[in-house]
């Protein structure tokens, strides 16, 4: 069911970040899933008709990207993008590892989108008003130069000219 509101819920997931945000038209889009265990698997598993616009995992470390494969499974073929920040050596066991099976998922037709997240990229617009979700960092360049995952975390804004501005900064 469509509504005409845009809300932002902030998960507690222990030591980690997930946002759920309820687009207008009733597609959500996650920001992080939160660790392995997250309450967001449950929640979704009962929501079988909720589709989701996108998943963003702004960097991949557990405390936001540990439940992706559970999430990823509970809704399979009713995923819209799912955005992978690439902030470790592609080698990475971890990195390799998520990856992998997120490819397969995509590969199999069960998510429509697989993409890497980087700056400058806009991930929603609302096509009634000027609200738009933006990546602001990590640009290609600075992800490659970065020190360390956590320098090249994402940067995600939601903003309208009308009015404030939601920041999400992954660890960065």
């Amino acid at each position: 069911m469509a509504n005409s509101k845009l809300l932002v819920d902030f998960w507690e997931v222990g030591q980690g970040d997930c946002t759920v945000i309820q687009l207008p038209s009733g597609e959500i889009i996650l920001i992080d899933v939160g660790p392995i265990g997250s309450p967001l698997v449950d929640w979704l598993f009962r929501q079988p008709q909720r589709y989701i616009h996108s998943i963003v995992i702004t960097h991949n470390d557990g405390d936001h990207a540990g439940a992706i494969t559970s999430v990823v499974a509970c809704c399979r073929g009713r995923i819209g993008t799912v955005y992978v920040m690439v902030d470790r050596k592609i080698k990475d066991p971890r990195f390799l590892n998520l990856f992998r099976k997120l490819n397969e998922i995509w590969r199999a037709g069960e998510i429509k989108h697989l993409c890497r997240l980087e700056a400058p990229k806009t991930l929603w617009l609302d096509p009634n008003s000027t609200l738009r979700l933006d990546v602001r960092h990590p640009t290609m360049a600075s992800n490659v130069f970065s020190s360390s995952p956590n320098e090249t975390s994402a940067v995600i804004v939601l903003s309208s000219p009308t009015s404030e501005t939601l920041l999400w900064e992954g660890d960065t």
